[in-house]
């Protein structure tokens, strides 16, 4: 049987009682079907407001800020439940007309959260119904799309807490159960002459002149058998149809840039740009020289961007960069700012990447774990 005939309620996650909602609610049977479920809009979930920045314009808007009380307030029909969330410019109020008891046993006080959702005014104060929360802490870890999908839904399975982030995260677990093994079903004409992107992504199945002239020929040192291991991981990573995360671990002086040039000569090899980014300009600038030296022998273009780099410095990486002609940047921040547009970016490594922000670190990547 073809994996996505495989009937939904066999997903992790899922189950028969979220199987048989999702039959009933959007039609969908199998795995083939939450595959094409398409999202009917993306929301921005790159800036954090303050609640003294908040207007009444309906809009979504992402916070962070903290819960001091919860509170039951009854109404003509029933009861609400409501919050008062605080940041160091104000206070709103976060309110559920259902699912008061799952949700008030899991909200925690004076715990720093990101909430999303609208904002209306109510009596002077405003407030944001049924928000989407996460705790700080585990907002800051996750790595995350800035561009975020909203999915079809209805008020029955919103009800059974089937929301946009439950279904998101069913989306998640298709492509791993998957491995994004997916057809493709447009004509190559169509996906040439629009220049889509095409189901299997774009694999890096040559290991070719670049990767092997260094590998064979200027290696500085004989390899550890912890480097081979996670480089053949990665190659496997790379050569497959799934976009790679991989977290790489290691000491100081473990031999982690030779793994990272060793990477870039791969995308290199299947016509690809790479960019490392680090998060200060005196260890971009070491990986700079590092690198520098390393590929010395090889037919290879790395430059530097930061901070300091000179206007007239610049302009060439810029141009370079669109050309294609610009193998490799290293640098710091200055790599995220929207006048630095790639060619063909196949490949970002980010050092230290806890010391980026979330949005960050995805705005030129879209996790498995190495150690060396």
């Amino acid at each position: 049987m073809n994996l996505l005939d495989t009937p939904i309620e066999y997903l992790k996650g899922v189950g028969p009682q979220r199987g048989d909602l999702l039959r009933k609610e959007l039609n969908i049977q199998r795995y083939g079907d939450l595959l094409n479920l398409y999202p009917n809009r993306y929301i921005d979930r790159t800036r954090y407001y303050k609640i003294n920045q908040l207007v009444n314009s309906n809009s979504e808007v992402q916070i962070v800020g903290k819960i001091i009380h919860i509170k039951t307030v009854e109404q003509k029909r029933g009861t609400r439940l409501v919050a008062t969330f605080i940041d160091d410019t104000g206070e709103m109020e976060l309110v559920w007309f259902q699912g008061h008891k799952w949700i008030k046993e899991s909200l925690k006080i004076n715990v720093p959260y990101v909430i999303f959702g609208k904002v209306t005014s109510f009596n002077g104060m405003y407030n944001m119904a049924h928000p989407e929360m996460e705790l700080l802490d585990e907002h800051k870890a996750s790595l995350r799309s800035a561009m975020q999908p909203v999915y079809p839904s209805t008020e029955k399975l919103a009800n059974k807490n089937i929301t946009n982030k439950a279904i998101n995260k069913m989306m998640q677990q298709l492509f791993v159960e998957t491995q994004a093994l997916f057809t493709e079903t447009l004509p190559e004409s169509i996906i040439q002459e629009l220049q889509l992107i095409p189901k299997n992504a774009h694999p890096f199945e040559i290991v070719g002149d670049n990767f092997n002239d260094f590998y064979q020929n200027h290696l500085p040192f004989e390899l550890t058998n912890a480097q081979k291991r996670v480089i053949k991981e990665i190659r496997n990573d790379l050569g497959s149809n799934a976009q790679m995360n991989r977290l790489l671990q290691g000491d100081v002086g473990s031999g982690k840039t030779i793994v990272a040039l060793l990477s870039m000569l791969i995308a290199k090899d299947n016509g690809f740009q790479s960019c490392l980014m680090a998060p200060t300009e005196i260890l971009a600038t070491q990986h700079f020289n590092g690198l520098s030296d390393l590929a010395k022998n090889l037919n290879i273009n790395i430059k530097l961007l930061t901070g300091s780099t000179k206007t007239s410095e610049r302009k060439i990486i810029h141009e370079e960069l669109e050309n294609g002609s610009l193998d490799i940047l290293i640098g710091t921040h200055a790599i995220l700012e929207d006048k630095v547009q790639f060619h063909n970016l196949g490949l970002a490594i980010i050092d230290e990447q806890h010391r980026f922000g979330v949005e960050q670190r995805s705005k030129k990547t879209n996790t498995n774990r190495s150690s060396l």
